[in-house]
């Protein structure tokens, strides 16, 4: 009975491995391996949000404004694929993009308070960092032998890690909101365009700019004076606008 169902097994990988072996020699089909590197631009780092006070006896408002300043954290990628040559002027390349940020801050400003005259007003902060993973697929046309104008695209998830968060507000105010460190699992794509150029016949250099969502960001549970309290800071998407170098071997 095992041999009958290894041979059955064997009459299906025979025809499996002529198609692939046939790809392979096929100069259609090529490895390839990218890396990248260049710097995003995000300038919705943050989002303003309030808790209103809910037992007038205890509680405390809190407001958080989002400063929003533009931020530009450096950002690194690596891409595995294949390249299919279509035709002389047109081609395809599909596979896995890895991407990652360093460390960036959302800024703003906290105001709290018992009721409006009693309120004061405190600089807060936490860090982001975001890792992706997409499936990507990019065209190239070919211009004059050399030039490969461009367009991508990618889906998948990333993780956005948020951390750190402080204010300025005194030890001593004991009725301040704190967050605890927290990544978030999301669904993340990418829009992109730029320009190839032939160095040999199995380099390219490349420059391009990509359009990301990165998705939900949030910190973690909130707690003020250690007791756990609802809601937390978050934001539903978080968009980058990258500028990247790449250098693309071809195998």
């Amino acid at each position: 009975m095992i041999s009958k169902r290894i041979f059955i097994i064997a009459l299906w990988l025979i025809p499996l491995s002529a198609v692939a072996d046939t790809l392979w020699q096929n100069t259609a089909w090529r490895p390839i391996l990218r890396l990248g590197a260049g710097l995003a631009f995000i300038q919705d780092a943050g989002q303003s949000q309030n808790f209103a006070i809910q037992n007038p006896a205890s509680d405390e408002f809190y407001d958080y404004a989002a400063d929003n300043t533009t931020q530009t954290p450096a950002i690194s990628e690596a891409f595995l694929g294949l390249q299919w040559q279509q035709n002389p002027q047109w081609a395809w390349q599909f596979g896995l993009n890895y991407t990652q940020t360093t460390a960036f801050h959302a800024n703003g400003t906290l105001t709290q308070g018992a009721n409006v005259s009693s309120d004061d007003t405190y600089n807060d902060n936490y860090t982001i960092a975001s890792k992706q993973w997409l499936l990507e697929a990019k065209l190239l046309n070919t211009q004059l032998g050399l030039y490969h104008p461009y367009v991508s695209a990618g889906t998948g998830v990333a993780f956005n890690q948020v951390s750190d968060y402080q204010t300025s507000v005194p030890y001593t105010e004991t009725f301040t909101r704190m967050y605890a460190n927290n990544t978030t699992t999301t669904f993340s794509y990418t829009l992109g365009t730029g320009l190839d150029i032939d160095l040999s016949e199995h380099l390219r250099l490349g420059v391009g700019y990509r359009f990301s969502d990165l998705g939900h960001v949030s910190l973690g549970d909130a707690t003020i004076d250690s007791t756990p309290v609802s809601g937390t800071l978050a934001q539903s998407h978080l968009y980058a606008q990258t500028l990247l170098a790449q250098l693309t071997w071809l195998l």
